[in-house]
């Protein structure tokens, strides 16, 4: 299971480490499910359940390196948007974040069984420090051999989270946004897509999250509405 943000009515912004690994357009097809709040507790007829149709990551995506870590999902039918369910805004290309700079990770909790939302403050690291421990963080993924630093990357630092002290980001928060807020005129914007985390998601090692602010990241993303 991944984590994702609607971009448009059947378009899902998520990691390409997700968006490879999805089945789409078969009639075992993979489905992209909305209002979930808790997988175990949830009424399920009030799910929005949609089969996904294509899926999409970036051409120069390095499942080895963990470049390019950028990918979307198509659904067959729309989404439909309500007062609190709509496409997310994106910040503005080449924006880039000061250090220390504090968002939120939207993603799923699945320790214990579990499988709920959740969310966590995270913080930026500056591009010096970020290049600087980026070799040490290891994907759990066969493919995976070491993070090579490249602008489209950002890594963040945990600060703590909604309702949960032992909070770590682990493997149902991939894909998840990076949401960042600008002010009570501004609101809160996309800045990135949650990328990876080390495999012990033991907290100790900061994530890496793909800049959707990012020219190169931006413009194949428009591509795909």
């Amino acid at each position: 299971m991944c984590s994702g943000v609607l971009i448009s009515s059947r378009n899902i912004l998520t990691s390409g480490f997700c968006a490879r690994k999805i089945f789409a357009g078969l009639s075992t097809a993979d489905a992209a499910v909305g209002g979930v709040n808790d997988f175990q507790t949830d009424d399920r007829d009030a799910w929005d359940v949609k089969i996904l149709e294509r899926r999409y990551y970036h051409p120069e995506y390095n499942q080895k390196t963990g470049e390019n870590n950028i990918g979307v999902l198509r659904t067959f039918e729309s989404f439909q948007f309500t007062e609190y369910v709509k496409p997310v805004r994106f910040g503005h290309v080449g924006w880039a974040l000061p250090e220390a700079y504090r968002c939120v990770t939207v993603g799923f909790q699945g320790r214990d069984g579990e499988r709920r939302n959740s969310y966590g403050t995270v913080q930026r690291l500056d591009s010096a420090q970020c290049q600087s421990v980026i070799k040490n963080i290891m994907v759990e993924s066969s493919n995976f051999v070491e993070y090579e630093w490249s602008e489209e990357m950002d890594c963040y630092t945990s600060t703590y989270s909604n309702d949960d002290p032992d909070f770590k980001h682990c493997n149902y928060d991939n894909g998840g946004p990076l949401m960042c807020y600008m002010g009570k005129e501004e609101g809160w914007y996309l800045h990135g897509i949650v990328a990876g985390f080390d495999k012990d998601c033991d907290g100790y090692l900061p994530i890496v999250v793909t800049r959707t602010d990012n020219e190169k990241m931006a413009s194949w993303i428009l591509e795909k509405y």
